[in-house]
């Protein structure tokens, strides 16, 4: 009887170890999954921060096309506003001489008919 104690007790020894152990490794396999679904929800998050940032990117992408389509547009725009101010600058130069020799003739004209006048008295 007492060694069948003492083998009884050597196996509840025994067991006991195994039920620590087996403890131990359910409180390490609790563990290791909270960290896995604290991981997942971390991938989760990153993949949309990612999707996002391929959106805003894009975007980005798409603003800087059209920035370039209306910058060349503008300058085009501006080339031919430019064209427009030269040629009506050529054309206002040309009226002004044009108003300058009417202005000399009017002068030669109100010379003459004063000197017409003049003989004429």
């Amino acid at each position: 009887m007492t060694q069948q104690l003492a083998q009884s007790e050597a196996l509840i020894h025994e067991l006991k170890q195994q039920l620590d152990a087996a403890l131990s490794a359910e409180d390490l396999l609790d563990e290791l999954t909270d960290r896995n679904l604290a991981l997942t929800e971390k991938i989760d998050e990153m993949r949309t921060t990612i999707e996002d940032l391929e959106s805003l990117r894009e975007l980005n992408d798409e603003l800087e096309e059209n920035h370039l389509v209306q910058e060349r547009e503008m300058r085009e725009e501006l080339e031919f506003k430019d064209s427009l101010i030269r040629e009506q600058s050529k054309r206002i130069q040309t009226a002004e001489e044009t108003n300058l020799d009417y202005e000399s003739t009017i002068m030669r004209f109100r010379e003459l008919v004063l000197s017409l006048q003049k003989c004429v008295n």
